[in-house]
């Protein structure tokens, strides 16, 4: 089992601030591997999609988010696009107050 990395530096738990800022700072050049440990240390679960490249995220502490997806692209861990990464903000901005509640 690999441990959760972004620019290089392992991830345990994240702070919900510190999280956001690394998806709104990225400009969109985040790999695929730095955006599931964000959302792992955040609390969420990532899970392979149906489709090869297509990741799916949920959090078992928030029983109203059903979960939202994003893609990996083509190639070993790819960058994620920036329509993906705003998505991902966009998700992470609805659901402040519960991942603050039941992680942070």
């Amino acid at each position: 089992m690999g441990c959760d990395t972004i620019y290089g530096a392992k991830l345990a738990k994240l702070d919900y601030d510190a999280a956001l800022g690394k998806l709104r700072n990225s400009a969109g050049n985040l790999r695929c591997s730095e955006v599931k440990a964000i959302l792992k240390a955040l609390g969420f679960i990532v899970r392979d999609g149906k489709k090869g490249n297509h990741k799916t995220f949920s959090h078992p502490s928030i029983p109203d988010f059903f979960g939202s997806n994003y893609d990996c692209g083509h190639g070993k861990d790819a960058q994620v696009k920036k329509w993906y990464i705003d998505t991902i903000i966009e998700v992470l901005e609805r659901l402040e107050n519960d991942i603050k509640t039941h992680y942070n």
